[in-house]
């Protein structure tokens, strides 16, 4: 029977793709609310100030598959409206609202609306905060502020109240309070636990329990901060048989951070607890408050903690943690717990150095067209070096590209320093240099045409460098490298007179990869080019949704006729070559792979 229970509740908590045109409102964020028909959940963007939580609305748009950047999972949004069994997001300019709504928790919004106390909005329901893949988030999405107020309402029951009473009433409580605020994740986890602790008597089965519980709320979730985190150290603290829980808590984020972001802040981390605990505080005052007919102002507290940890002087710990290297990490840590012998701790700090180090431990090629929507970037990586070389950095109004993909994907790699080679100086090329050189370490940036540039025994070579244009566009610097006898060549922003004297002074180029010029536009990409070079692989670089409407058809087809392999990052996300000494390996982030044999001069 409890099998059967558990398929029927497997069978409720799925999420299929579909389209609403009419629900409640469940969350309001800085920028896009969530609406929901009580079976889907959809994601609008709009700035319509006029509604609030959980109101019965209308609206009409056109719906897309949720599609953000992927570099490889160097990514969070995708995964995180996944696992909100949210699958298609929408635009709107405004609501028809139809019924305001009239629960108590659009009560307690309002009333810190009406006060204008934003900070207890952000705690209590996230208005106005986007997903973030920053130290705030880390923290807030762990749920541990949640836990914490549940402890204080525990120790203030068992007080008056015998510890099997006191756990019932904690449970009780819970349950108001999570029905209260929309049964939150972080509520449902702590729930769950209570719930175990009151049927079950081993912390192994409370344990086991939680996590069934979770991963029936929501399946998706199992790979996200809010699961692995708070059930990683329950599950790890089953082995706890002495004192340094401190330790193995603190090594168990960091291994997380860099799992799930590519980089650690170490200070930020030792500091994790005590911040922990002032937003832990900060929460329950909000909850209080939410019942009380007074108006505190925190805004300019948590305005200045914010500030104070972001001043803290920032030390990383670089690289991706790979999946299997995670495990491994994780079960040593375990290891220590039960024996408490430091050859674990040893072995731990070790596999973070390997980890740290993976750019330098590389032993081949690599060259990463990155996501970033409608501009042009892309990573050249050497072997045994920690050094790369970026060909443009992007650009966006409405993204800071530096900020938020590059400088992650830098560090997630492992990587210590770059040279910028700038095509030219239009923002969507060389945008998102500004916010890299002020968080990442360039040597050197190129702007002008040099004729050839040597970086770790590779020859960049501008086949433009005598050529000068007025259109700034047609005057982008084209460049030309090969590694272990495959050639690539960048064509920057050219147009197709460009590239046909490209063809009558560089004839004889051997070009196996080509990054398309101008996103793929019409005024690029001519026959001549592709007919006298045939290259196996073309990149075109271009945002999703973009005014454009980069690719042109035309320009497609013309690849296909000649039988170019084509990737696009609108559709393809991030491109990785790695080249080997006798063959290439290659693989989008979409999912495509395979790979061809170096033919070497």
């Amino acid at each position: 029977m409890l099998y059967i229970l558990m398929i029927l509740f497997l069978i409720a908590s799925a999420r299929f793709p579909s389209e609403i045109y009419r629900g409640r409102v469940t969350e309001i964020r800085n920028s896009y609310q969530i609406i929901s028909d009580g079976f889907h959940k959809v994601l609008i963007y709009s700035s319509d100030g006029n509604i609030g939580l959980d109101d019965l609305v209308e609206f009409e748009t056109s719906f897309e598959r949720i599609n953000g950047y992927d570099n490889f999972e160097v990514s969070t949004f995708p995964n995180w409206a996944k696992g909100q069994g949210i699958f298609y997001q929408g635009n709107v300019s405004q609501y028809k609202i139809i019924e305001k709504g009239c629960s108590v928790r659009r009560i307690i919004q309002d009333h810190y609306r009406s006060n204008q106390q934003a900070w207890a909005n952000q705690l209590l329901f996230n208005n106005g905060m986007d997903l973030d893949s920053d130290f705030r988030y880390f923290i807030t999405h762990a749920g541990f502020h949640v836990s914490f107020l549940v402890r204080m309402i525990r120790r203030i029951y068992e007080r008056w109240f015998y510890r099997e009473q006191a756990g019932r009433l904690t449970f009780g409580t819970s349950l108001l309070l999570a029905a209260v605020f929309g049964f939150p994740y972080g509520w449902v986890r702590v729930c769950a636990g209570l719930l175990a602790e009151g049927m079950l008597e081993t912390d192994r089965d409370r344990t086991g329990f939680q996590a069934c519980v979770l991963m029936l709320y929501r399946p998706y979730y199992i790979k996200s901060v809010a699961f692995i985190i708070p059930m990683g150290l329950s599950f790890i603290s089953l082995f706890n048989y002495g004192e340094g829980s401190f330790f193995v808590r603190t090594v168990f984020l960091i291994i997380c951070q860099l799992r799930f972001y590519g980089y650690c802040e170490m200070i930020r981390m030792l500091l994790f607890s005590l911040v922990t605990s002032i937003t832990s505080v900060l929460y329950l005052s909000a909850v209080i408050l939410s019942f009380m007919p007074v108006s505190v102002r925190l805004d300019n507290l948590r305005t200045l903690i914010i500030q104070t940890v972001e001043k803290v002087p920032s030390v990383y710990l670089n690289g991706r943690c790979d999946i299997i290297l995670f495990v491994i990490m994780v079960i040593l840590l375990m290891e220590y717990q039960i024996a408490r012998e430091k050859r674990y701790i040893l072995h731990v700090t070790g596999l973070l150095l390997i980890n740290s180090c993976q750019s330098v431990l590389s032993l081949c090629y690599r060259v990463t067209y990155l996501d970033i929507g409608q501009g042009d970037c892309a990573l050249i990586t050497f072997p045994l070096s920690s050094h790369g070389v970026l060909i443009d950095t992007g650009g966006s109004y409405y993204k800071d590209v530096g900020h938020d993909i590059l400088v992650p994907y830098l560090r997630s790699r492992g990587l210590a320093s770059v040279d910028v080679i700038l095509s030219h100086l239009d923002s969507d090329h060389s945008g998102g240099l500004h916010s890299l050189a002020r968080e990442f370490r360039v040597n050197r940036v190129f702007y002008d045409k040099t004729e050839k540039l040597t970086v770790k025994g590779v020859d960049f070579i501008c086949l433009s460098y005598n050529w000068t244009y007025e259109d700034v566009n047609v005057n982008s610097r084209i460049t030309y490298f090969r590694l272990e006898g495959n050639g690539f060549l960048f064509l920057g922003d050219i147009d197709k007179e460009a590239e046909e004297r490209l063809v009558n002074e560089y004839g004889e180029l051997d070009c196996d990869v080509v990054k398309i010029a101008h996103h793929g536009s019409r005024t690029a990409t001519s026959g001549k080019m592709i007919g006298a070079y045939k290259p196996e692989f073309a990149v075109i670089s271009a945002g999703r949704n973009n005014r454009f409407n980069h690719p042109d058809p035309e320009t497609v087809s013309l690849l296909q006729q000649y039988d170019v392999r084509t990737f696009c990052t609108k559709e393809d996300h991030a491109v990785e070559f790695r080249v080997y000494r006798h063959f290439t390996y290659y693989r989008s982030a979409r999912g495509t792979y395979g790979f061809f044999f170096n033919s070497h001069d």
